[in-house]
């Protein structure tokens, strides 16, 4: 139970986090 919520919250950062490497080029571009 406990595993599985690490997890969860593990993912859900690395997904944040390559979204933020994803988007990196368009902020790059936009400012």
């Amino acid at each position: 139970m406990l595993k599985n919520d690490i997890y969860k919250q593990f993912q859900l950062k690395s997904s944040t986090f390559l979204m933020a490497i994803f988007n990196l080029p368009d902020i790059l571009i936009l400012s």
